[in-house]
């Protein structure tokens, strides 16, 4: 008995710091939302593919478009206006799809 006790004592412990580290982590994850989402500039983050998988609220006041319309869209073809943007972009995208293929 005494040695079920002491396992469920450290049981509970463990329990106890499990929640104090996911009680930070969520602090530590509202802090950047709340960073990120009142930033003017426009932040965003693209699949290996360059379709846009999430733009921040800021987006609508520097373009016009807001996050519902701009998820999903292209960010080469349909967001930069310049050739030489696009091409960087795209020379971008294909080096980080072939580190993350060689990595793995």
């Amino acid at each position: 008995m005494p040695r079920l006790s002491a396992e469920t004592s450290h049981l509970k412990q463990r329990l106890q710091e499990l929640e104090e580290e996911l009680s930070r982590s969520r602090k530590r994850e509202m802090d950047i939302r709340t960073l990120v989402e009142n930033s003017p500039d426009i932040l965003y983050r693209t699949d290996l593919n360059g379709y846009i998988t999430y733009i921040s609220p800021s987006a609508f006041r520097l373009s016009g478009y807001t996050v519902a319309e701009a998820i999903g869209m292209h960010m080469a073809k349909e967001v930069y206006l310049h050739a030489e943007e696009r091409e960087s972009f795209e020379i971008s995208l294909r080096h980080r799809q072939w580190a993350s293929t060689s990595t793995d």
